[in-house]
């Protein structure tokens, strides 16, 4: 398993991003994705992983025709849609903030994942 502390930082950002930002919502969607795309599947624990793919293949399921499938994706996608994407991003953090949660109340140090 990867870092979940990492990839609470980086979605902490994605969201903070999301949130302050006054840009059209694709918009905002690509500089979300640019926090998290360092990030993987295995940086995910358990508790997060599927809600973690449920948006990557939200983000990326369009056709690239070069342009690369999130661009693609963006390009199709709705306001509506988008915000939905958005949310998404809300509940993989809160899954991150839930697993150091339960990892600290397990005795986990902090630091101990370095």
């Amino acid at each position: 398993m990867g870092d979940k502390y990492y990839a609470y930082e980086k979605f902490s950002s994605a969201v903070r991003h999301l949130a302050t930002t006054d840009e059209r919502w694709s918009e905002r969607l690509r500089g979300a994705y640019r926090h998290v795309s360092p990030l993987g599947a295995a940086d995910m624990p358990p508790s997060a992983l599927a809600d973690y793919r449920r948006l990557i293949v939200r983000m990326t399921w369009a056709e690239s025709k070069g342009e690369g499938t999130l661009p693609a994706t963006l390009a199709l996608i709705s306001d509506r849609e988008a915000r939905a994407i958005a949310s998404l991003f809300d509940d993989v953090l809160a899954c991150l903030a839930h697993a150091i949660f339960d990892a600290q109340r397990s005795g986990e140090g902090w630091g101990a994942h370095h």
